[in-house]
């Protein structure tokens, strides 16, 4: 795809104000089904919501302090401003609500999403955990499509352990009307668990032949080439069977 624009989005995380400038892509082959359609960066989806001010740590940060420590929202703006990100107690609700909707969120109830990722050739799913603070607190796990840019799914984990991994990746699995080609995290502790969702009669060290797992060894080379080359294996194997 070739580069036609840029945009600029400003997102608030606990790490910092994020002013991105954004990098669009057109495909310009008219056989293809994403024709003259924007191609964002695959990472944004990553940050934050589309349209989003906060990072997910932040929304995380909010449900954690408010739902599992018992924070009163006053209390929760006050920290938040603390740490450099500004915010409004009306927003601090707004915040809230919109964490517990994420932790109740299902791909199955979402039949537009559902349908969009049908035109898809297949699905390559992102894992990645958010933290609220840091490794002693209770993280939310997330997992979206790597193409698209959709959340699939996303729970609460109490700590690491497999079964959040395993039970949202087994809803996920059983509700897509496409293939999973690929998994993609930057944690290796979650691709092993992932693994165990795709049980297969192969040897371990052969199973990348049937989905790939990437890990952040391969996040040294450029997202649009890694994604490229996921999809053209995908083809290829479906070819083949």
């Amino acid at each position: 795809m070739l580069s036609r624009y840029h945009n600029h989005r400003r997102v608030h995380t606990l790490r910092g104000t994020l002013d991105m400038r954004l990098q669009i892509r057109r495909c310009t082959n008219r056989t293809c089904q994403r024709f003259k359609k924007p191609h964002r960066p695959e990472m944004e989806t990553r940050l934050a919501l589309p349209y989003g001010k906060f990072g997910f740590d932040v929304i995380a940060a909010v449900r954690n302090m408010r739902d599992f420590l018992g924070v009163r929202p006053p209390d929760i703006r006050d920290n938040l401003l603390e740490r450099g990100i500004p915010i409004s107690a009306r927003t601090i609700l707004n915040l809230v609500d919109l964490a517990r909707k994420l932790a109740e969120y299902s791909i199955r109830n979402n039949e537009p999403v559902l349908e969009r990722l049908s035109a898809q050739r297949c699905a390559v799913l992102d894992l990645f955990q958010v933290w609220p603070s840091d490794g002693a607190n209770p993280y939310q796990l997330i997992i979206r499509d790597f193409i698209s840019g959709h959340i699939l799914g996303c729970q609460h984990a109490p700590g690491l352990h497999t079964y959040p991994v395993l039970k949202l990746l087994a809803r996920i699995r059983d509700t897509l009307r496409v293939p999973i080609c690929a998994l993609v995290s930057d944690e290796q502790s979650l691709m092993d668990e992932a693994g165990l969702a795709f049980p297969m009669d192969v040897d371990p060290d052969e199973r990348s032949c049937h989905i790939p797992f990437t890990t952040a060894s391969h996040r040294q080379q450029p997202y649009s080439r890694l994604l490229s080359e996921l999809v053209r294996g995908a083809a290829a194997r479906s070819t083949a069977d």
